[in-house]
């Protein structure tokens, strides 16, 4: 067979018969990597493998394992037969998200609560080769494995922090990734309430990339008051995972006004260093019409409920002493 990342099974491969090893040409998302099982001493019955360039469930390890990939593993099931088999994993350097310590290379397996060591003859030198256990007689998820702490065979897709400090009257944003594999691009992304964010900036990722990376990026106009922000991070095939969320507090004074969420669906709220009871204010749509809403005050903030309204662009003004607002307002 002629395999390669362009000729693969991307999906279950399975093998009957009483054979004495079979080479299983397994692949996902443009990855190829078989997996070999053989017992020399005789047939070792019906197994079925399948790949998976994608993170397993959980990470949780053994004593004896730092941790384990969160790139790939790799499901192998037998269907008939008990013999032992040895089990025979490929690694590469890219696709493996960085094999940087072949010494403290290993092979593991899920045995439903962790990962569980199961050591392995490494072959082959950087960038790519096999790792083997012998004597295998249990079988689930197998995934590559470290007994080494990072940045030594990092494995893992790992962003080491994600940070959101006020710095004057903008936002410093830094992350940095122990990491990367096919990382296309981050987005920042910004909320008022912590539930629905909105994107603020996007940034490029480095691909592939087995060392550190550290990113620094500025908001330079947050939002007043209390705001959170999140990292988003998107693979080139679109997957995509999120970072913690951050809160950031930024100065509001009596002047400052401020709708969200914007667009808005069935409310919005104005935000505002002013006591709200002593505002004056009035929602106009785009044709200069005044539409009947009642707000009420929460948190210091004012609520207005726009349930039934049009989609369309509307305008708040909002009036403190003697000054005069105009904020934009979409509802769709």
């Amino acid at each position: 067979m002629n395999m390669s990342d362009a000729s693969h099974i991307d999906g279950p491969v399975r093998r009957n018969g009483n054979t004495t090893g079979f080479l299983f040409p397994t692949g996902n998302n443009g990855k190829y990597a078989p997996v070999t099982l053989s017992n020399p001493s005789g047939p070792f019955g019906t197994f079925e493998v399948q790949y998976f360039n994608t993170p397993f469930p959980s990470d949780a390890v053994d004593a004896s394992l730092e941790h384990v990939s969160a790139c790939e593993y790799w499901e192998v099931n037998r269907l008939t037969g008990g013999a032992a088999v040895d089990v025979t994993m490929t690694w590469d350097n890219v696709r493996s998200c960085g094999i940087t310590d072949l010494n403290e290379l290993k092979l593991a397996r899920f045995d439903g609560a962790n990962w569980t060591n199961l050591g392995g003859l490494v072959t082959g030198v950087l960038p790519s080769g096999t790792i083997t256990a012998s004597g295998v007689s249990s079988f689930s998820p197998f995934t590559l494995a470290s007994t080494a702490p990072r940045p030594a065979n990092p494995l893992p897709i790992e962003l080491l922090f994600f940070r959101a400090k006020p710095n004057g009257k903008v936002v410093d944003l830094t992350w940095a990734t122990a990491s990367e594999k096919d990382n296309d691009y981050f987005t920042v992304e910004r909320s008022k309430d912590g539930i629905r964010f909105d994107p603020v900036l996007k940034v490029p990722g480095a691909g592939n990339s087995t060392e550190a990376l550290y990113y620094y990026e500025v908001d330079e106009r947050p939002l007043p008051g209390i705001s959170y922000y999140r990292l988003k991070q998107t693979d080139f095939d679109g997957t995509f995972s999120y970072s913690n969320i951050v809160a950031v507090q930024m100065p509001v004074d009596d002047q400052t006004f401020a709708v969200f969420p914007n667009p808005a669906d069935d409310h919005f709220v104005l935000e505002t260093g002013a006591d709200p009871a002593e505002l004056r204010y009035r929602l106009l749509n785009s044709m200069g019409q005044t539409m009947p809403v009642t707000p009420v005050i929460e948190a210091g903030r004012l609520r207005f409920s726009t349930q039934g309204f049009p989609a369309g662009l509307y305008f708040l003004e909002v009036r403190h002493e003697n000054a005069a607002h105009s904020l934009k307002v979409v509802v769709r």
